[in-house]
């Protein structure tokens, strides 16, 4: 029997989560943890594919993101690939302007079965580079999100969070496996 890596591990005890989802309007995503309620403003949309280089779950119930994925959106990943075919392998010449273009995406998924399919997507990629095998790509269709506010016991502690929390969040509405290669070719 094949032993599990811990990422394929930590992302299966991710799933089904007891914290309740997001709420989403029009403006903004208000999500509760067991710490704090944090208010985000929708900035834009977004639809794209990326090639994936890592990620992991948070299971944490005082995060307000539910998982992180480092991705090469498909935009950034063709250019490279016109040059160096073999640009998603650390030997590739081409490596270097991949790892310069990935992205953290810290994500407030906006159901459970998205958080699920981010973590098959996770899971894929694991297996995929255990395996020898292709990288893997998702296609994500959400919303770009800042961080408006945050509250902890009716006290707005917004101005108390440290700087690395003023970034992009995103909110992701559906999460699609793709065959990489299709992807890469614009297909």
């Amino acid at each position: 029997m094949r032993s599990l890596s811990p990422i394929v591990l930590a992302l299966a005890a991710g799933c089904g989560s007891s914290s309740p989802g997001p709420t989403v309007t029009a403006s903004e995503v208000q999500v509760s943890t067991s710490k704090m309620d944090v208010t985000l403003d929708r900035k834009q949309s977004f639809d794209d594919t990326y090639m994936i280089f890592g990620g992991m779950p948070t299971n944490r119930d005082d995060m307000f993101t539910k998982i992180t994925v480092v991705g090469l959106s498909m935009d950034d990943a063709r250019p490279i690939y016109s040059r160096y075919p073999d640009f998603h392998t650390c030997k590739s010449a081409g490596a270097s302007l991949a790892q310069q273009a990935t992205k953290q995406m810290d994500i407030v998924p906006a159901s459970d079965e998205v958080l699920e399919q981010l973590n098959e997507t996770l899971a894929a990629h694991e297996e995929s580079l255990r395996s020898g095998g292709d990288r893997v790509c998702v296609k994500l269709d959400g919303d770009v999100l800042q961080l408006a506010s945050a509250t902890a016991a009716d006290q707005d502690i917004t101005g108390q969070l440290p700087p690395q929390l003023m970034h992009d969040y995103f909110l992701v509405q559906s999460a699609k496996i793709v065959d990489a290669k299709s992807a890469l070719d614009g297909r």
